[in-house]
């Protein structure tokens, strides 16, 4: 059982390791807690802590690690994923604009001009999608396609999405 657990919240950890750093998608918040408990199990004892030093010392190092995953920032997809994540079904346009500001709005892409003007965009010249505002975190080819859609109706959050580059 405690080789199991530590062999599962292993493979979990370079999962998510491989998520965050390599190919820039934040694992979702709780999933990080859950390997620190696998780890608990199968690294901690019920004994006195100083007969056990040493597992405390690889448990500690082990939430070091996960919250370094946490925190650092390895792209700017993962911190425009955070702030998109957070809007939530019954905000507003202003709501909305206040959660994302410092990110650009629009799609980047050139406008179709026999497209009807969308509502909520300020973006003009530009591609919109009908009752949606578009938001961007980079303009860098790799992720210049990376769209956070946040549509609305009566001007209000009905849906959130993220359109990967």
């Amino acid at each position: 059982m405690r080789v199991s657990s530590i062999v599962t919240a292993s493979l979990l950890l370079l999962l998510f390791a491989a998520s965050e750093a390599i190919i820039g998608i934040p694992v979702a918040r709780g999933l990080d807690f859950a390997v620190a408990a696998l780890f608990a199990v199968g690294l901690l004892r019920l004994v006195a802590p100083r007969k056990q030093r040493g597992r405390i010392l690889a448990f500690t190092v082990v939430c070091l690690v996960l919250a370094a995953l946490y925190l650092v920032p390895w792209s700017s997809r993962a911190h425009f994923l955070r702030r998109l994540d957070s809007v939530r079904p019954g905000m507003s346009v202003r709501e909305v604009q206040g959660i994302m500001a410092g990110y650009m709005e629009g799609t980047g892409w050139p406008a179709n001009p026999l497209a009807e003007p969308n509502e909520f965009s300020e973006s003009p010249g530009q591609l919109t999608i009908p009752d949606a505002l578009v938001f961007r975190h980079s303009d860098e080819p790799a992720y210049n396609s990376d769209w956070g859609v946040v549509h609305f109706r009566a001007g209000r959050v009905t849906k959130v999405e993220f359109s990967a580059d």
